[in-house]
């Protein structure tokens, strides 16, 4: 009685296991894309605003992106003038990475600032940064190159101390969609 038992249950089991089955299989493919490494070095032309003369009222002096070498900033304030504009410049940047693929530059969020050389206590700030690549995201060459500008705002205190500022700013650049 209990051998008919454990043929039944068995029996059962290889129904469940075997005859009721309804498996299927797929062969699915598995792909990389693997990308060479994307960087940005500056090209020569650091981001300048020339010589100002500051007025009795704060102002600002903007660098367009897309302006030339020694081309004439836009320049607001009460007194603010240019005492020198050929070397006014957007900062000139080359990217290389994979040809003909998008990219995205991001340009810094917030402002950085400028600090007198000899007088640490006396500063400028930097906004307002854009880039002479209007895309949102613009394509490397069939070569793998491009290039592009940073123009900025330079904000000016009533009489600001006179002498030479120096600041850092970081641009970035990553591959975009794929």
């Amino acid at each position: 009685m209990k051998q008919k038992k454990l043929l039944a249950v068995a029996a059962l089991l290889s129904m469940s296991a075997f005859g009721f089955s309804d498996a299927h299989a797929v062969t699915a493919n598995a792909t990389a894309l693997i990308r060479n490494d994307i960087s940005i070095t500056t090209v020569d032309t650091p981001l300048n605003f020339g010589v100002i003369i500051p007025g009795s009222a704060a102002g600002t002096v903007v660098v367009a992106a897309g302006s030339a070498v020694g081309a004439n900033p836009t320049v607001t304030g009460t007194g603010v003038s240019m005492a020198n504009y050929s070397a006014c410049s957007p900062g000139h940047f080359s990217v290389t990475g994979d040809k003909s693929t998008n990219y995205v530059i991001t340009l810094p969020a917030a402002s950085i600032t400028l600090t007198h050389t000899t007088i640490g206590s006396n500063t400028m700030t930097v906004d307002t940064w854009t880039s002479s690549k209007v895309a949102t995201q613009p394509v490397l060459g069939t070569d793998g190159t491009d290039t592009f500008s940073v123009g900025g705002t330079l904000n000016l205190a009533a009489g600001q101390l006179s002498g030479t500022y120096n600041g850092q700013y970081d641009v970035t650049v990553a591959y975009g969609n794929i």
